[in-house]
């Protein structure tokens, strides 16, 4: 039985967004490789079980996301969900989780934290917010975060 025309586009629609997702990746990771070297893109059959994120290589649980329309909130969701079961499941450290992406056709990329992380990542201390809320940086604002890593790789 021959596949329908209807089913051929969208399997191509579906591998069109994959490696445009993959593309985007790659794309973050040499954007922060500055800052840690050893930044690269998750392997997709540990992501696909919950070992790895997005790009790997940084102290953070990072979920990437290139869309027409990008759905932060349940982005945040699914890093803060994503973190936790591999600190559960596989015996990983907490990483703190962020979502950088960007709305297909624009050239700005976006970082979405949790409120008490960039308070925490600005001012070196852990504060105990009875709201939480999330927050939106350009990629560009949130690495000036950081110091970049020197020759031997250290943050």
């Amino acid at each position: 039985m021959k596949p329908s025309t209807k089913n051929q586009a969208a399997v191509r629609r579906g591998r069109a967004s994959k490696l445009k997702g993959k593309v985007f990746e790659r794309a973050v990771v040499a954007a922060i490789r500055d800052w840690w070297p050893a930044a690269r893109r998750g392997l997709g059959q540990a992501r696909d079980s919950g070992e790895e994120c997005d790009v790997e290589g940084t102290p953070f649980w990072i979920e990437c996301k290139h869309r027409k329309q990008v759905d932060v909130k349940a982005a945040v969701r699914q890093a803060e969900e994503d973190s936790l079961a591999a600190h559960e499941q596989h015996g990983q450290y907490t990483r703190p989780p962020v979502v950088i992406w960007r709305v297909h056709g624009t050239r700005t990329i976006h970082v979405t934290l949790r409120l008490a992380l960039l308070v925490q990542l600005t001012t070196g201390h852990r504060h105990l917010l009875d709201h939480n809320p999330l927050v939106q940086v350009t990629l560009d604002d949130w690495l000036g975060l950081f110091v970049k890593a020197g020759p031997e790789g250290s943050v």
